[in-house]
């Protein structure tokens, strides 16, 4: 179900090719319905990850900045003299306006910075995404952390924004133009979960790090092998690489004890190296070689048996969860919100509905009806909008109760009636004050 498909029925509801109200501003009114009934319903909830600390894509010293950039941003001066003026440290802000500073700690200008520096006087907010509507819980390494509020928190007369060690509380930042939450006590250690590099140059082909990553593949046999990138694309059909480059690319090793000699200039027992095989059929005439298996097409699972992945919307497809994966997070040393999202993209006709249910498109239709119905002007009827604005209400609401996993729906059966012998119907008995004939 496209944006498309939505207008067309409000189109053809109205009777009307565009000549009272313009497709322009149905499409305006789907937009606005998607988001109303996300927003209203509370229905569909996303975890989203965070690394310690928070990172954003920029930062600047003022907030006319924000405009000429992409991503989120973060302001990281102080803003004094009716923000007039803007302070890297505290104490400029202070003696700007008259208060006798004192000695204040490091500025930085990117939260990623904090593991370098002692302290700063700021608070470290963690910046959401726009899709962002509100927040259900927070956990820290997948530990649940406890709401709180800044004047909980003043109670302990200490600068508490400053503190460091395992986070224990979380609360809302109401500071700020942007979906904005706070930790207490910062955790200064630097976490990054997954650094995915080239991230432009299309879908991930290889997973490394501290835990072991194989592939569950059948391709099990290729056409012709080759030692390098020149090798590529010269005979037809599938190829298979033997040789790893080493770490600066210059040359390619068949075995591990080269690339040891080449990397670091030592070299390894050469006799305890396994035997390499450059074709499939080579593995029956070695009990010594391990089958190989080409991971070959787009990463279409994770699984593992000591932690659970998941996919979670993002995008406006149709289908959100099939296609490339763009984006890897984890929950291990990071801050994990569940939160309620809306769509936060203007979306276009072509586009799909990823966030809701397709049977829910038909709420978005009667949202749309009501707007136009309730337009001042020709084909204003304000009894049909307020009809189409009691349906939406009812999708609201059902969708509502989808997202409620503790809602028990009522189970209706026919019950079988059954007359037993000698039944008749009671006589009619008419009250005293009855007019007699």
């Amino acid at each position: 179900m496209t944006i498309a498909t939505i207008i067309d029925g409000a189109q053809e509801f109205l009777h009307d090719n565009g000549a009272i109200w313009t497709r322009a501003e149905l499409l305006h009114w789907a937009n606005d319905g998607y988001r109303q009934l996300l927003a209203q319903s509370h229905a569909v909830v996303r975890p989203f990850q965070i690394d310690v600390p928070g990172r954003t894509a920029w930062s600047g010293s003022q907030e006319w900045e924000d405009r000429h950039g992409q991503g989120t941003f973060r302001l990281f001066t102080y803003h004094v003299r009716a923000a007039s003026i803007c302070a890297t440290f505290q104490w400029e802000a202070q003696a700007l306006e008259g208060i006798s500073p004192n000695a204040s700690t490091d500025a930085i200008t990117q939260l990623w910075e904090l593991p370098y520096a002692d302290s700063m006087d700021q608070h470290c907010r963690l910046i959401l995404s726009k899709q962002h509507e509100r927040a259900v819980k927070l956990y820290h390494d997948d530990k649940r952390l406890i709401g709180a509020s800044t004047k909980e928190l003043d109670t302990l007369t200490t600068d508490w924004w400053q503190q460091t060690g395992s986070p224990i509380f979380w609360f809302p930042s109401n500071a700020g133009r942007d979906g904005s939450y706070e930790i207490y006590e910062l955790d200064a250690g630097y976490t990054q979960s997954y650094d995915q590099q080239e991230a432009d140059a299309g879908m991930p082909r290889l997973f490394s790090g501290d835990r072991t990553y194989q592939i569950d593949s059948d391709v099990a046999s290729w056409d012709y092998a080759y030692t390098g990138n020149p090798d590529t694309g010269m005979v037809p059909g599938l190829g298979y690489r033997f040789t790893g480059a080493s770490v600066g690319g210059t040359y390619n090793t068949t075995f591990a004890w080269e690339r040891t000699q080449v990397d670091t200039g030592t070299s390894s027992d050469t006799a305890t190296t396994a035997t390499a095989n450059t074709y499939p059929w080579e593995v029956l005439s070695d009990s010594t070689l391990t089958p190989i298996f080409l991971g070959l097409g787009l990463a279409r699972a994770i699984s593992s048996p000591d932690r659970q992945y998941m996919a979670a919307p993002y995008a406006n497809a149709e289908f959100s969860a099939l296609g490339i994966p763009r984006d890897f997070k984890s929950s291990a040393d990071a801050i994990t919100i569940w939160e309620i999202i809306v769509s936060a993209t203007e979306l276009d006709e072509p586009d799909g509905l990823s966030l809701i249910p397709r049977q829910m498109a038909k709420y978005i239709k009667f949202y749309v009806l009501s707007r136009a119905f309730s337009r001042k002007g020709e084909g204003y009827r304000p009894d049909m909008a307020q009809h189409f604005t009691s349906l939406f209400q009812l999708g609201v609401a059902l969708l509502t109760k989808i997202g409620n996993l503790g809602f028990i729906d009522r189970d209706y059966q026919r019950d079988q009636v059954t007359q037993s012998g000698g039944y008749r119907p009671p006589r009619v008995q008419l009250p005293p004050q009855f007019e007699r004939v």
